[in-house]
């Protein structure tokens, strides 16, 4: 007899959440008519900073024009960023295991403990994502998720160039061969 699924689980169905991912896609299409995707967060993020101290910058940016003219500086994409955050932290203090490691097993082996290295570390690794990002126009989960289920070409494209540099930076960081 299978065993059947559980919120509790410390994994779940890739087939389950892929599903559940795909109905929340369409739920934000059909209730919001906009696509799931965050990217444009950290630019507006850095624009209502930047009008802090130059409160002339956004209207005298180009890109800040063409992006976020419309747009109010926090928006629905900051909710969303925010619930993610708190969602994850969620399922993560409700599965089996909640355990936090701070610094993985294979990363200790080939870097050294240091939690700060690690941190540093996965912070500039996400600084140069949201940058691909921006220039890609769009954020993983706009093309890998969105853009993906409309089967657009550019977004099945980033998500396969995403995942070959992915493997391509693992065998180069951790030194391992075919």
């Amino acid at each position: 007899m299978k065993k059947k699924e559980s919120i509790w689980r410390r994994d779940w169905s890739p087939y389950l959440v892929g599903s559940l991912i795909g109905l929340l896609v369409c739920f934000a299409i059909v209730t919001t008519h906009h696509i799931l995707g965050g990217s444009s967060t950290f630019v507006n993020a850095a624009a209502a900073i930047e009008s802090i101290f130059s409160p002339n910058a956004i209207t005298q940016t180009p890109y800040y024009l063409e992006k976020i003219q419309e747009e109010a500086l926090i928006n629905w994409q900051a909710a969303l960023l925010c619930f993610l955050f708190i969602g994850a932290m969620t399922a993560n203090k409700l599965s089996a295991k909640s355990t936090v490691i701070w610094v993985p097993k294979i990363w200790k082996s080939a870097f050294g403990p240091s939690r700060l290295k690690r941190a540093c570390f996965a912070f500039l690794g996400g600084l140069i994502l949201v940058f691909g990002a921006r220039i890609a126009g769009g954020c993983t989960s706009g093309h890998g998720i969105s853009g993906g289920m409309q089967f657009a070409i550019s977004s099945w494209a980033f998500f396969f160039s995403l995942f070959a540099s992915g493997v391509c930076t693992a065998f180069l960081l951790y030194k391992r061969k075919g």
